[in-house]
């Protein structure tokens, strides 16, 4: 595990508490008529904030690979246009 998916997991934490908490906030007001209704949107909700999870680690992953993959232009091709943006400017390049 790496630090991106352990913040990650904690946002989506987060996400959660906060959804939990608007959803016995609005509990409260409209009390017993869409209680049902209620019930199954807090489920889809928590549901939906878990999938983001193994999404994550998938993207995580990616990150990593091409991290390790993609090579440091500036390194492979120093003083040329392929090793930065814009080039080696004190060479005019």
């Amino acid at each position: 595990m790496n630090m991106t998916m352990v913040i990650y997991t904690l946002f989506v934490l987060v996400e959660m508490i906060l959804h939990l908490i608007r959803h016995f906030r609005y509990q409260k007001a409209e009390g017993e008529t869409l209680m049902h209704a209620q019930k199954m949107d807090i489920r889809l909700t928590l549901l939906m904030d878990l999938l983001q999870l193994p999404l994550s680690l998938i993207f995580t992953r990616f990150l990593n690979l091409f991290s390790a993959v993609i090579l440091v232009f500036g390194e492979a091709y120093p003083n040329q246009l392929a090793g930065s943006y814009a080039g080696d400017r004190r060479h005019g390049t």
